[in-house]
């Protein structure tokens, strides 16, 4: 196909400009729907492959999963051509010459595809349909590789990378017209974004940490984007009907309790006039029971499962159920009981008692570096945790089985970084009291990367947290970071430079040996530091629990653990200092359990990089 020019003026370039792009448009409209009926045809076929794996029929699942990676390419190849079409009519300007368009096109076609190819494996929607089959029978379970991943996928199909416009602060299901950066991914608002890079000659992208650079034609609203937004504002709806459903539930649940509260309030007065009859009284205590079981074993779960969404003011206590039989020798003359009322549905706010179940929030993590400045406004207060003890409560059974250890103090750690380390979390746990006694938290800041490097790894990283700024504004070489951590060993009394330099009483407790056996030699080594003679030993939680538990399905990793002893994960998984939270928790069920933790590995002296 070819074409040329107007060379007689009177508005032939713009007239035909005009008709190319209208054309464009009127071809991209096609292939967009054509893009939104492929990807229904994705969700029916996830949907008829999780059928076929309660089925067990293992053979046909991996027959669609191979149509689907089929699929896949097909669908990619549909959106590299809607966007170079898209892209030439945006662009395209007559000459003297003629123009071969299929050439235009195909060299458009390889320029995206060249920018975003990926194998359809590795393509989000696979993944989407992977994990929704994975779960048929492994739900809660890390997918086979994902334990090792430093960045996870997320159960998204979606390509978007941020909520909100960086210059117009709208979300991004209220755009007007959102364009997406070809080289970066992010989406703007295109009026705000234009302005900006025509105000700046080198136009950085506006979110925080991306290094990239833009450019007006660099800015598009490729066929994706549209769909994209449109399925975010269906998922808003989904979770607008959901959270009232939850609330509604909240509501029940709340004056569920207080109605038990008022029953069992009716007991005390009832139970002398019924002691002539024990049978009546034998079915007031079984209908007590039974009512009682049902609501509190409803309320724990309940409670257990949304405690991070409810706040603690809407969270009665359960009451405490005394059978009818504590009554026998009940003697009303003698104890005098507060007049009876209807149950308000508003409950009363909780007591100062230390064994009241708080509501989980982030930590501040300008706090755990010092450097919280808000610790006064009671809105910062109310959304984020200044004290990690309360993710760690313990009740008297939880000492029953507990047995004595050759530690008094662990020191969970774990790292996050492959290439250098980034982040240096440690928690000590008291053995004896199975508690919380002191949090160690430092953003590393690489020193063998270059800061364009640093910017984009960070953005990986952390970008998905929404902490990447955090990072940027605490972060500290790892030889400051060492030096912090040696006194903060030393403030709690576990560790010394005399003596070899060993701790005191205490061990480090990692999830696997890669942490201390590979990660922190290997950063000395970068950082040009001796390798610190308290990094020689260490416990492995991953050994001692399949020691202790022998579980049927290896423990991979501390996903793995967490599904297998029913303990909920909170937080961000890959996020440092939540990671190494929930692994203290597993650290603190398993000494509950009567669990003892030996030190699992030595370095050997003679090769410090080396077990």
């Amino acid at each position: 196909m070819t074409s040329t020019s107007d060379p007689r003026g009177g508005g032939g370039v713009p007239a035909a400009s005009g008709i190319m792009t209208t054309s464009a448009s009127m071809l991209c409209s096609e292939n967009q729907s054509l893009i939104i009926e492929m990807r229904k045809v994705f969700n029916m076929m996830k949907e008829i492959a999780v059928d076929l794996e309660r089925e067990n029929e293992s053979a046909k699942v991996n027959e669609l999963e191979n149509t689907v990676a089929e699929l896949l390419a097909t669908y990619e190849d549909c959106t590299y051509q809607t966007s170079a079409i898209e892209s030439v009519g945006n662009t395209y300007q007559p000459g003297a010459e003629l123009t071969d368009f299929k050439k235009l096109l195909n060299d458009e076609f390889m320029k995206f595809k060249g920018n975003k190819s990926s194998a359809p494996q590795n393509h989000p929607i696979m993944r989407q349909f992977r994990e929704a089959v994975w779960n048929v029978h492994q739900s809660g379970q890390p997918m086979p590789g994902e334990e090792q991943e430093d960045i996870v996928m997320t159960n998204n199909q979606s390509t978007i990378l941020n909520i909100t416009c960086p210059l117009s602060g709208k979300p991004i299901t209220e755009l007007a017209e959102p364009v997406r950066g070809v080289d970066c991914m992010h989406v703007y608002e295109k009026k705000a974004i234009m302005g900006y890079i025509s105000r700046n000659a080198q136009a950085k992208c506006p979110i925080t940490g991306c290094p990239r650079f833009l450019r007006q034609d660099k800015v598009v609203s490729d066929p994706l984007l549209l769909v994209e937004i449109e399925e975010m504002r269906s998922m808003s709806k989904e979770n607008m009907t959901a959270t009232l459903d939850f609330e509604l539930a909240t509501t029940a649940f709340v004056s569920g309790v207080h109605y038990l509260n008022f029953f069992i309030n009716l007991i005390p007065p009832v139970i002398p006039p019924m002691q002539k009859n024990p049978n009546q009284a034998q079915s007031l205590e079984n209908d007590v029971q039974c009512w009682f079981l049902h609501i509190t074993t409803t309320a724990t779960t309940f409670t257990f499962s949304t405690r991070p969404f409810i706040p603690v003011s809407k969270i009665p206590s359960l009451p405490t159920y005394q059978t009818a039989r504590t009554y026998t020798d009940f003697n009303s003359q003698a104890q005098t009981h507060p007049p009876l009322s209807p149950p308000s549905l508003i409950p009363p706010p909780p007591p100062n008692n230390p064994n009241v179940t708080h509501r989980w929030k982030p930590m501040c993590l300008y706090h755990t570096h010092g450097k919280c400045t808000k610790i006064d406004d009671p809105v910062h207060v109310e959304k984020f945790n200044h004290d990690c003890s309360r993710d760690f409560q313990v009740s008297a059974a939880d000492f029953e089985r507990k047995r004595p250890q050759d530690f008094d103090f662990f020191l969970v750690f774990d790292l996050e970084g492959k290439v250098e380390i980034l982040e240096f979390p440690v928690l000590i746990i008291d053995a004896k009291k199975m508690g919380v006694v002191d949090l160690f938290h430092r953003f590393v800041r690489p020193t063998a990367m270059s800061e364009e490097r640093v910017n984009e790894y960070i953005y990986n990283k952390y970008g998905k947290f929404g902490v990447d700024r955090v990072w940027h504004d605490t972060a500290l070489p790892f030889n400051e970071v060492l030096q912090q951590f040696e006194s903060w060993l030393i403030q709690h009394n576990l560790w010394e430079k005399t003596h070899g330099g060993r701790l005191n009483r205490a061990a480090f407790v990692t999830c696997g040996n890669w942490d201390v056996k590979t990660q922190v030699p290997h950063q000395c080594s970068v950082s040009k530091l001796k390798l610190p003679p308290y990094f020689m030993e260490w416990i492995n939680l991953k050994d001692v629990y399949q020691n202790f538990y022998n579980p049927r399905n290896e423990a991979r990793g501390m996903r793995t653990m967490m599904s297998q002893l029913k303990i909920p994960m909170v937080g961000s998984h890959h996020l440092g200092l939540d990671d190494t939270k929930n692994i203290a928790r597993v650290l603190i069920r398993m000494l509950a359990d009567g669990a003892v933790l030996p030190i699992t590995a030595r370095r050997k002296p003679e090769s410090p990089g080396n077990c």
